[in-house]
């Protein structure tokens, strides 16, 4: 008896072993003699699908029904029916994976697919629903509403919420976009939201392509409510830091300390210290800050 048992468990751990070298070869036919072992391995159809696009539907049908929780199986059937005219049972598939995983991969899915069915009420909430649960890369759904309107202001009405993530990845792509008067009107958002050391080098950005693209304005009211909500520790005359009691930040509206060779400044206890080698250019700025 023990014996049996013994043998058993032999040939259940070589069984397993098997399917596992069987699925790590990567090929359909590894995949299917690895079937063949394991007939209820829902990853291995799965997986098969990928490989054996002529037999994907029913690969990816038999995957679900041996796992009605994988969602990853149910968006891709979701686009298999699609692609063959059956908008109705795609509609439904998607929605079956919604049903069964609320993260960002089957509202995104949703989103593109109302989009291609020219359902824009649709769209724009599953659009909005996508950035409920902000992935770590939004640029393609900013991409899709791009498309959709191409209105910087629509967009943030339409899906932006105050999650800081959402906001950096929003800020981001309308820089991309040369977008720079709505950068600086979403900018106050992040402020309120973010977190210093990880979202001030960002507004930094943003106000030295306000001041960069002449928009002073823009880039003064930044400036004064990062100063208002102490993010920054400044002064709000102009020149900032007239004394220099303090290093220069690095952004348009602090002094911006030239390096030549032969030339070295810095904030000393007297002010700007600069040193000369000799071997400076003849005529070269010293130290320079944008007027406000």
């Amino acid at each position: 008896m023990i014996a049996g048992v013994c043998c058993l468990g032999i040939w259940c751990s070589w069984n397993l072993a098997r399917e596992d070298f069987l699925f790590r070869q990567d090929t359909a036919e590894s995949i299917r003699s690895a079937i063949r072992l394991a007939p209820d391995a829902w990853e291995y159809s799965m997986h098969l699908a990928q490989l054996d696009g002529s037999h994907a539907r029913e690969l990816l049908e038999t995957s679900l029904r041996l796992n009605p929780y994988n969602a990853q199986a149910a968006i891709e059937l979701g686009l298999q029916y699609e692609a063959d005219g059956e908008n109705a049972r795609a509609e439904n598939m998607l929605l079956q994976a919604f049903a069964v995983d609320h993260t960002y991969l089957p509202r995104w899915s949703l989103a593109n697919f109302y989009l291609r069915r020219d359902n824009m009420p649709a769209f724009w909430s599953w659009a909005r629903r996508a950035a409920e649960m902000p992935a770590d890369d939004m640029g393609a759904l900013f991409e899709l509403c791009w498309r959709v309107s191409p209105d910087p202001a629509r967009i943030a009405d339409a899906i932006l919420n105050d999650k800081p993530e959402l906001l950096r990845q929003y800020l981001d792509f309308l820089l991309g976009k040369n977008e720079l008067r709505a950068a600086g009107a979403i900018a106050p958002r992040l402020i309120r939201s973010g977190a210093l050391e990880t979202d001030r080098p960002l507004l930094f950005s943003v106000v030295d392509r306000l001041v960069t693209a002449n928009d002073a304005g823009g880039a003064s009211a930044l400036w004064h409510e990062l100063i208002r909500r102490h993010w920054v520790v400044a002064d709000e005359t102009a020149p900032n830091n007239a004394d220099f009691q303090r290093d220069p930040l690095p952004v348009s509206f602090d002094w911006a300390l030239s390096s030549y060779p032969g030339l070295h400044s810095w904030p000393g206890s007297s002010g700007l210290e600069t040193e000369f080698s000799g071997e400076e250019p003849e005529s070269c700025t010293i130290a320079e800050q944008p007027c406000r």
